[in-house]
């Protein structure tokens, strides 16, 4: 048997394949009946929710904001974080020359010390190395 009758053998299986395939109807699906046991009913009571108090800093923070105050800040190291941003948004170089003798080149659009005068191309990346 050569190549060639196996080749033809192989296309003509797989026409008849193919035909049978879409001729024989699919399985049609089966559903099964839920448990009986298992019933629903209008009159059945509601599972009871469980009441959770709130914690002392969401009670503080109700009550401050029932009497018109802004909220307590009960978070650690906010005071800390805040001084930080300060001074980082205080930024201010002369130009470029220092931002790099800082080493903070490239600034950023956004980032503390940027500034559109530093930003030759007007792209958002201010002291960004000189190509040449």
């Amino acid at each position: 048997m050569g190549v060639r009758e196996l080749l033809i053998g192989a296309i003509v299986l797989g026409g008849v394949a193919g035909y049978v395939w879409s001729v024989v109807p699919p399985a049609a699906p089966t559903y099964s009946r839920p448990d009986a046991s298992v019933r629903f009913s209008k009159d059945a009571p509601s599972p009871a929710l469980v009441e959770v108090p709130p914690s002392t800093e969401e009670a503080a923070a109700d009550s401050a904001w029932s009497a018109g105050e802004p909220a307590p800040d009960t978070s650690r190291g906010a005071s800390t974080a805040h001084a930080r941003r300060a001074i980082e948004q205080s930024a201010m170089y002369s130009g470029c020359k220092e931002v790099r003798a800082l080493g903070k080149a490239p600034l950023y659009a956004g980032q503390p010390g940027y500034r559109v005068e530093m930003d030759g191309d007007g792209d958002g990346v201010a002291c960004e190395p000189v190509r040449g």
